[in-house]
């Protein structure tokens, strides 16, 4: 249910909450406010969602872009492919 660019959303019902948060106030009123008390697809549902977002920080912090990498083969140095038979 993560969507870090777009907000985030009650596990439960849906409706837009801030980050931190797993339920809004309605829900929490309906399941409690500790995983411990909740029905066992919700608290896999927050489990789950808190695995995505260490997933994500793991990527945006050790991801290496195109960007990041030196430029390695000049432009005089390029293949051109027409010199090559591409079987047909």
């Amino acid at each position: 249910m993560s969507n870090s660019s777009n907000g985030h959303s009650c596990l439960a019902c849906g409706k837009r909450i801030t980050w931190q948060f797993a339920l809004c106030r309605q829900c929490e009123k309906v399941y409690g406010s500790s995983m411990k008390d909740w029905p066992e697809w919700l608290a896999f549902l927050w489990r789950d969602e808190i695995r995505v977002r260490r997933q994500d920080k793991r990527v945006k912090d050790n991801e290496v872009t195109f960007v990041d990498l030196p430029p390695t083969v000049a432009a005089d140095d390029r293949v051109d492919t027409e010199d090559y038979d591409d079987g047909e």
